[in-house]
């Protein structure tokens, strides 16, 4: 199934020299697979990422119609509570008009129990969308709720980024948020923004921006510009704190008329550094974590263990339609954390594909806008959106 990986590997390795992203070879890699525990159904919805709270429980976000709900477990993801609403739909009016305003991409951090402001408030944050035809009444956001009684009640939304309302309707704006606590209690959410490109005539281009609070989520500052490819597409942000350096992963797409579909793409800075500069196509910040495939593999995903490190994606590897999602389902690599190339690059040496963590028939089905979760002692969670359910399954690092 995995054999197109092979046959580009030369080619890809010339990309990835043409494009200052070539990873230096590394020591003679351990055999690695996933054993993948039976699917367990958490709820009707989708866009399901979970985490484990201070308290040992863990926490799932979703959406559905247009409202983001959570759940927890308190047995390891066997069962999960019912549903509490954490940010609802809503109706706003301006001078333009009225719009019906949606909730969907949740995603969620709790602080630290140092955290010097607010230790252990959750911050959920979300997508806000205007219904279709209604972009020119109010812009698609990033907004954030928070809870301080362990996801029991929520805040009121927060507006922490605003796109534009536009002269004529258009899906675009910004998307797809992401948080993370730094080591000094700093608070970023990462989104995907289409605003500047949209804005100047480019259907296509989109960055990734970070907006950050100092004060757990109380006010936010301005947002600056993470990475963007010239021409391309980076989306979907997802970063992972791992041996002092930020580790961001990026769904890739060289829309001038490359050769590869969209594919991971990875980043790497220290805490320190914290992004000092726009992470650009040509950047040695910049990397694949593995050969690129010949298909389509979108909304990455990217965790650590105890030993390792761990990305997903949505891949059409398999399928009818190999360049498109339709029938996407989630494919997971793994390597060690020890093979990640040391003198200040911080790139992978070589990932291994695991066994996929969902039987889907890609010929009717899919899994869709999945994420990872570390459960502790290299064993982790797969969240899978399937035929509108959330669904988990539990997977253990194990060397072959």
């Amino acid at each position: 199934m995995h054999a197109d990986r092979f046959i580009l590997a030369t080619a890809a390795f010339l990309l990835s020299v043409i494009s200052g992203c070539a990873a230096e070879p590394g020591p003679r890699a351990v055999r690695l697979s996933v054993e993948w525990e039976a699917p367990v159904t958490v709820s009707a919805g989708g866009y399901g990422r979970v985490h484990r709270l201070l308290d040992g429980r863990l926490m799932c976000c979703y959406s559905r119609s247009g409202n983001d709900y959570v759940r927890f477990s308190s047995d390891e993801a066997a069962t999960w509570s019912g549903e509490t609403l954490a940010i609802e739909s809503f109706d706003c009016t301006t001078e333009k008009g009225t719009a019906t305003l949606r909730c969907s991409n949740p995603e969620f951090t709790q602080l630290s129990a140092e955290h010097p402001v607010h230790p252990g408030r959750i911050i959920l944050a979300a997508n806000l969308r205007p219904k279709d035809n209604q972009s020119t009444v109010h812009p698609f956001s990033i907004v954030c709720a928070v809870s301080d009684d362990g996801g029991a009640t929520w805040s009121g939304r927060r507006n922490v980024y605003d796109s534009r309302t536009w002269d004529t309707d258009a899906a675009k704006g910004a998307w797809e948020p992401f948080v993370l606590e730094l080591p000094d209690g700093t608070v970023q959410v990462y989104f995907t923004d289409n605003t500047p490109y949209y804005a100047a005539g480019d259907q296509r281009g989109n960055n990734i921006s970070v907006v950050e609070s100092t004060d757990g989520g109380d006010s936010w500052g301005p947002e600056r510009i993470v990475c963007h490819s010239e021409g391309g597409w980076d989306g979907m942000p997802v970063v992972t704190l791992v041996g002092g350096r930020l580790y961001l992963s990026v769904e890739h797409k060289d829309v001038r008329g490359g050769t590869v579909p969209m594919n991971v793409q990875l980043m790497s800075c220290t805490v320190e550094e914290n992004w000092p500069e726009e992470i650009t196509l040509r950047s040695p910040r910049r990397f694949w974590p593995y050969t690129p495939s010949s298909a389509y593999e979108g909304a990455p995903y990217v965790i650590h263990t105890d030993h390792y490190f761990v990305v997903s994606c949505q891949s059409a590897l398999g399928s009818e339609t190999p360049l498109k999602d339709t029938h996407a389902v989630p494919e997971v690599s793994v390597c060690p954390i020890s093979e990640a190339v040391e003198g200040g690059k911080g790139q992978f040496t070589k990932m291994r594909v695991a066994p996929r963590p969902f039987d889907i028939d890609q010929t009717s089905d899919s899994g869709l806008w999945n994420s990872l979760c570390d459960l502790g002692g290299d064993t982790f969670l797969c969240v899978s959106q399937q035929k509108g359910r959330i669904v988990t399954a539990k997977g253990r690092i194990v060397k072959k």
